[in-house]
């Protein structure tokens, strides 16, 4: 569908026609407000207030002449999935702001779902149209290139050697075979789901499965390799499994443990303080304080006092503590439990003599 940008300043584009815009007709878009647009688009932009009403606005914004707005519509044009395309033009603009603004939030909308679909098909015309290391006759050898986006790029051109990507180790390949496998009316998932034995194969059914695989990757969990287990935890938090994840927050695996953590704190997990004990290995410790100071103010104090006095993060409890003291003690509404005071009494001890009088002035 080729939108011209004279019906864009008539207000009679609807924002439903965008989702349906090809790579090559988005190209076209872009160059069309810049040759011969500028006085609507200059009459159009001075009511800033209609940036936020319509797609069309912020396409108009986006493809704008002035540099200015063409930045200023960026984030706008992130948040809204059927306008990505843009974001991967904005990405070659000649003005440097608005090409490196644009490649920062590139780099944050890549790894959302659906982002490949997105924007694949126009960063491979974008490719060809510049010219580059794999633009000859022959992309094939590119394939075997160290360089992961080489071979993502080459894989691009070859859309039927997909399936022998579908276990690169790099992810922007990965996820270059798995677009091409799903434009040909396949889903790369049930490659994953026949041979789930390691890894890649668990960070492959992540990028493109969903949490009914979750049956699979369980067990992996217990897997004697590290790597192994530390991709089946993120490939189970980002599926929004995190029922069986806290059971492995003592993990051997600080990589493991990594995940654990993020999974408890979007799920508000309830955290045992004998994680603090010095029984456990350092980066459980640590995994424990962090999630600790994120509850309740008395739980943090109690967190940090506990902590300071770790050979491993003592530093980090203590910044911490200096924190609350300066922030949070003085706003503190809530009272603390009669038990927990008397505990925190007993600790105040292990406080810097500077926090000592005020610790003692809220726990009275």
């Amino acid at each position: 569908m080729k939108i011209e940008p004279d019906l864009f300043f008539k207000g009679f584009v609807r924002d439903a026609w965008l989702e349906r815009l090809t790579p090559e007709e988005w190209c076209v878009l872009d160059a069309g407000f810049r040759s011969g647009y500028h006085v609507n688009e200059d009459r159009h932009s001075a009511f800033g207030i209609r940036l936020t009403l319509s797609l069309a606005d912020i396409v108009v914004m986006a493809c704008s002449r002035n540099g200015r707005h063409r930045e200023r519509a960026l984030a706008k044009v992130a948040r809204n999935v059927d306008l990505w395309p843009l974001l991967v033009i904005r990405s070659l603009d000649w003005a440097d702001p608005v090409r490196h603004h644009a490649r920062r939030l590139l780099a944050e909308v890549a790894v959302k779902p659906g982002a490949v679909d997105r924007l694949l098909p126009i960063a491979v015309l974008l490719r060809r149209r510049q010219g580059g290391e794999i633009e000859g006759d022959d992309p094939a050898p590119f394939l075997r290139s160290r360089m992961g986006r080489v071979r993502a790029r080459a894989l691009a051109r070859l859309p039927d050697r997909a399936p022998e990507f579908l276990d690169d180790r790099s992810r922007v390949v990965r996820l270059t075979a798995q677009w091409a496998i799903r434009q040909a009316g396949g889903d790369p998932a049930l490659h994953y789901r026949a041979d789930l034995a390691g890894r890649v194969a668990i960070e492959g059914l992540g990028e493109c499965g969903d949490r009914g695989d979750a049956p699979l990757v369980i067990p992996f969990l217990r897997d004697p390799r590290p790597r192994t287990r530390q991709a089946a935890a993120r490939t189970l938090r980002n599926w929004g499994v995190h029922e069986e994840l806290a059971a492995y927050i003592r993990d051997p695996s600080a990589r493991v443990v990594a995940q654990v953590v993020k999974s408890m704190r979007a799920t508000g997990a309830q955290v045992s303080f004998d994680l603090l004990d010095r029984v456990n290995p350092a980066h459980v410790r640590r995994a424990g304080h962090r999630l600790l100071i994120n509850g309740d103010s008395w739980t943090r104090l109690r967190a940090d006092l506990l902590s300071i006095g770790d050979p491993d993060f003592g530093d980090n409890a203590l910044s911490d503590l200096d924190e609350w003291c300066e922030r949070v003690a003085p706003t503190l509404y809530q009272p603390c439990p009669e038990e927990l005071r008397r505990e925190l009494r007993s600790l105040v001890r292990h406080a810097p003599e500077r926090h000592r009088r005020l610790l003692a002035w809220v726990l009275t």
